[in-house]
């Protein structure tokens, strides 16, 4: 599945999933489900369709911020460099 995530025994949650058509602005995603408690670290990548990794010119990892039980936000390219883009994310937490 493109967004998912799954519980350890221990209580740890790990969540992914794609976004696409970042560009420029600020997009808020939502996480499959809502940690109970906070969220430790979440990560975005861009992703390439083609199988490739984009190419380094075009490069972008985008910042996170707002990183709540819920959702975060992803910062878009300010340049425009990875306009349309799609980001692979991952957010671990309990």
């Amino acid at each position: 599945s493109t967004n998912g995530y799954f519980q350890l025994s221990n209580g740890l949650i790990y969540q992914w999933g794609q976004v696409s058509g970042v560009g420029t602005s600020t997009v808020t995603v939502n996480y499959p489900t809502t940690f109970p408690n906070a969220v430790f670290i979440t990560i975005c990548q861009a992703y390439s369709t083609n199988g490739n990794s984009p190419t380094s010119a075009k490069a972008y990892d985008p910042p996170t911020k707002n990183a709540g039980t819920s959702s975060f936000q992803i910062l878009g390219s300010p340049d425009g460099n990875y306009l349309g883009g799609t980001y692979n994310w991952i957010a671990i937490g309990y």
